[in-house]
């Protein structure tokens, strides 16, 4: 969406918007650990995985006969580590369609001109109101911290002073998870991709279409507001080192299958603060946006039933926050449905106990042939 430097003219507008979905990686660290010392934050070493991991393991949904297969994706990963699942491969082999991740495409209520009109009003977008710094708006201490975390991710830049708290913290997040090697998860919806395509498996999007109505409006009031982002700016800071450790340990358990330590790393919102920021602003609510994430669910939830009404077998993706997260859980929605909701074991070998949230285990061969 905001790759290149061509990027689309609502690149910051939608930024925005996706940061109230979690599509955005983590700005903030709300979490159960202690905070980084802001003296002696210690370098942490890049991450590196060797070998082969097992995979993740796979819930299998059911109901009337017909199979849901869902692979939780995470992000970010280490860049290097590779994963091998044969549940996901003998799953995709026995299914006859592939839904996509849930997201959301904005639609502006506006035309071509009206686009180019609004060109002139996104310059200077993620900058604070009044030509103001980072210094200007944030805590002197938080200031100093941001500093000497600066020179240590990004660097010089001086076009980061200018911008607004949320953006900054966005920035500074984002130059340190490619220092620690984490990228993101393309390379695994890179395989799922491939493996589907051997098995000439049909691609469902799941994308939820949002008409954004007065664009116009919505980045001028957002230029000119104050947004209470100055808590994301100093949580991001404090909780960074720690944060990035931990993300490197829910990476590692995806990779093995360990899905009590998903569920305990996502019993926590790490976004929480940053995301509330935009979304209890005025110009958000203005637009009629706070209930995106709903949407959202109500959207996959239909095109989901629909496939697996017509297909005895499907294979979805779905991002682990929506499954294991604090928010509406997409698995909890499949139940109140009435679909049976197991969790399947990605090791091999005997049957594996029943889930600590009450779902039953699963395995891949269990699922029915069309």
């Amino acid at each position: 969406m905001m790759g290149g430097r061509r990027r689309t003219w609502s690149s910051w507008v939608l930024a925005l918007m996706l940061l109230c979905l979690g599509r955005i990686q983590s700005l903030s660290a709300q979490t159960v650990a202690p905070a980084a010392s802001r003296q002696d934050a210690a370098t942490l070493v890049p991450v590196v995985v060797t070998g082969v991991q097992p995979g993740p393991g796979l819930w299998r949904v059911s109901r009337n006969g017909h199979v849901l297969w869902i692979l939780g994706t995470t992000s970010p990963l280490p860049q290097h580590m590779q994963w091998q699942s044969d549940q996901v491969a003998e799953a995709l082999a026995r299914s006859q369609a592939l839904l996509d991740p849930p997201g959301v495409k904005m639609k502006l209520d506006t035309g071509f001109f009206g686009k180019l009109w609004l060109l002139p009003s996104l310059i200077g977008v993620r900058n604070n109101p009044d030509d103001k710094k980072l210094r200007d708006v944030v805590d002197p201490a938080d200031y100093a911290h941001w500093l000497a975390l600066k020179q240590r991710y990004i660097g010089d830049s001086d076009k980061v002073e200018r911008w607004r708290p949320i953006f900054a913290a966005h920035e500074l997040y984002h130059q340190a998870l490619a220092r620690q090697g984490l990228v993101g998860a393309g390379s695994v919806l890179f395989q799922v991709h491939q493996l589907a395509g051997q098995d000439h498996l049909p691609r469902v999007s799941t994308t939820t279409t949002i008409l954004l109505l007065h664009p116009h409006r919505l980045v001028t009031s957002f230029k000119q507001s104050d947004l209470d982002d100055r808590r994301c700016f100093s949580e991001t800071l404090d909780h960074l080192d720690t944060d990035l450790q931990q993300l490197t340990e829910r990476a590692r358990d995806w990779a093995v299958g360990d899905i009590d330590g998903l569920r305990a790393a996502y019993a926590h919102d790490v976004r929480a603060t940053c995301l509330d920021a935009i979304g209890e602003a005025g110009f958000f609510k203005q637009q009629g946006l706070a209930d995106i994430p709903e949407r959202q669910q109500q959207h996959w939830l239909e095109v989901t039933e629909a496939a697996v009404a017509q297909h005895a077998t499907v294979f979805a993706l779905v991002p682990m926050e929506l499954l294991l997260g604090p928010g509406p859980s997409y698995l909890a929605a499949l139940q109140a449905a009435g679909y049976r909701v197991e969790i399947a074991d990605p090791s091999a070998g005997s049957e594996p106990a029943a889930a600590s949230s009450g779902v039953a285990p699963a395995t891949a061969g269990s699922a029915d042939r069309p």
